[in-house]
């Protein structure tokens, strides 16, 4: 059987928030691209298989430091509960998407 990305144990996919259309969404960064570029998978919920694409400048992208893909899977798959305990306290930019554009 195939090892997915989410269960490869060198796996270097990282879980993140994406800014899009003024919304943070649970993300994770495929790869690194060129030009400061990310390639960013966001999942649909409750089937994170399926999903959409983009690719992002590193600014529309908050990483997720200390949360596992396994983690992140779940609460997407739980509709959302979970996500205080997955993101604790969010950050300011994360919580007030407005501050980040003022201050950019």
């Amino acid at each position: 059987m195939t090892e997915s990305p989410v269960d490869s144990a060198d796996s270097k996919i990282q879980v993140a928030m994406a800014n899009i259309d003024d919304a943070w969404l649970l993300a994770f960064i495929m790869e690194e691209l060129d030009e400061g570029l990310l390639t960013v998978f966001v999942p649909s919920a409750p089937t994170p298989v399926a999903g959409s694409l983009y690719y992002l400048k590193e600014e529309q992208v908050k990483r997720v430091q200390g949360v596992s893909v396994r983690d992140a899977v779940t609460c997407i798959m739980q509709l959302g509960v979970g996500s205080r305990k997955l993101l604790g306290q969010a950050p300011a930019a994360i919580a007030d998407p407005q501050s980040q554009k003022s201050a950019g």
